[in-house]
């Protein structure tokens, strides 16, 4: 174990300050994780990432003056460069493509899943199990980071295009075959069942319905409390986030073209599909889960910023319409702690 070993347990010394002090705890413990990881100050590492990940008040006041920002910063110096085309699966690298998978490629889970797939706090004793499509390999980088502060054991698995929540048709969006999808689900249900993980956090979009199709709200919960029900022998604690904000165009474009970025911005209102939140605040509340917010990690109340100039550096949030940046997933990995920590 020693050789792979997470940096996260380097931080041991401070774990018990994050539960006894609070905030203090959780900066102490994200500084010494930036240097563990070689991430100095002000210099950004070969990660992309650099220094410590922000606290979630720091992450607020960050993005808060960055949706108030009328000048773009210079584009070649961002985290990463403006244009730079990323995975569409932003999981932490180097990739493990046995626990992010593309579609129509599933075999079966890898024969030791707690090490292959394994992230946060390896040597930690509670686990959270997470999978889901590509906007759980694209929160896989920031829980591997909430993992190391909080000392969990995170196994991570998605495959693209396959939400966690099992819909009942046999073709998806596009007219393809969901058998592999379901193979994937019933392979992570099982998994589940036969461990027993303190936690398990599946995430995902609304999926398809049927070719040409989307849910409805009410066809979202349905799948959703489908899913609750079969992991149910499992005995763990479900986890939940909100949904991110979903571009109607690619941002990237208007931040290449439009000089004033002010331009750019929308509100989470507008960038809120609603059938999405309302299957999801349906299922969590008759499931009696708590579903976390966390719009906090991209806007405030009335703008959603396409760059967040931190204390070090400026951040690219989102790469296309719906997927965030590895870099910027690492940087809020200590926020999104903060924001689940109280329901794991």
């Amino acid at each position: 174990m020693d050789q792979k070993r997470s940096a996260g347990t380097v931080v041991d010394m401070v774990s018990g300050r994050f539960h006894r002090q609070g905030m203090a705890g959780l900066v102490c413990a994200a500084a010494l994780l930036a240097t563990t990881l070689g991430l100095a100050p002000g210099a950004p590492g070969a990660s992309g990432a650099s220094s410590a990940p922000p606290t979630l008040p720091q992450l607020v006041a960050d993005i808060a003056a960055s949706a108030s920002s009328f000048t773009s910063p210079n584009f070649e110096r961002t985290i990463p460069p403006l244009g730079t085309t990323g995975s569409l699966e932003a999981q932490p690298s180097p990739a493990r493509t046995a626990c992010f998978r593309q579609p129509a490629t599933f075999s079966s889970l890898p024969a030791n899943l707690a090490e292959t797939c394994g992230y946060g706090d390896l040597a930690a004793s509670r686990t959270i199990l997470m999978w889901g499509d590509s906007h759980a390999a694209m929160f896989a980088s920031a829980i591997d980071v909430m993992g190391q502060l909080l000392h969990w054991h995170v196994i991570a698995m998605s495959m693209s295009k396959c939400a966690p929540w099992l819909d009942p048709n046999s073709v998806d969006y596009f007219g393809g075959s969901t058998t592999d999808c379901n193979r994937f689900r019933s392979a992570v249900i099982a998994y589940a069942n036969r461990t027993h993980p303190a936690a398990i956090w599946p995430i995902g979009l609304d999926g398809y319905y049927g070719r040409n199709r989307f849910p409805t709200a009410s066809q979202l919960a349905t799948e959703m409390a489908r899913l609750f029900a079969a992991v149910r022998p499992s005995r763990s604690r479900i986890v939940l986030i909100g949904a991110t904000p979903f571009w109607p165009k690619d941002p990237q474009l208007c931040l290449a073209a439009e000089p004033n970025p002010v331009k750019c911005e929308r509100s989470p209102a507008a960038l809120t599909r609603a059938n999405v939140e309302a299957g999801f605040t349906i299922a969590a509340s008759a499931a009696r889960i708590a579903l976390n917010d966390v719009t906090p990690l991209f806007c405030t109340r009335s703008k959603c910023p396409l760059f967040v100039k931190g204390p070090d550096a400026t951040r690219l949030v989102f790469m296309d319409q719906n997927h965030i940046y590895r870099e910027y997933s690492m940087w809020i990995g200590a926020a999104l702690g903060q924001i689940v920590g109280p329901h794991l």
